[in-house]
């Protein structure tokens, strides 16, 4: 995990996003697709604005949902790595 640890992750400029309670949608104008991400992935997507790192994002969210740093740094790594190949993020 440790090689995304530096990963900047920030969100796809052709993006038109909108709040919906606590879930987030989004819209890829590249591809037409749809997509909703609900409480700790809107927080996560939130958070990756090109200037925080993965290991960043999760002290962050450890922070916030009182749970282990390891364990949110390796589950936002997947996270957001399948947030890159969906097109939602790309890495600064």
């Amino acid at each position: 995990m440790s090689e995304h640890i530096e990963i900047m992750p920030r969100a796809n400029p052709s993006l038109l996003s909108r709040r919906e309670g606590d879930s987030l949608v989004l819209f890829n104008e590249d591809s037409g697709d749809p997509f909703i991400l609900n409480g700790t992935g809107a927080r996560i997507f939130e958070l990756a604005d090109g200037r925080r790192g993965i290991g960043e994002i999760a002290v962050m969210l450890a922070a916030e949902y009182d749970a282990p740093e390891e364990v949110l740094a390796d589950d936002c790594a997947e996270f957001i790595s399948m947030l890159i190949q969906k097109g939602l993020l790309e890495v600064a």
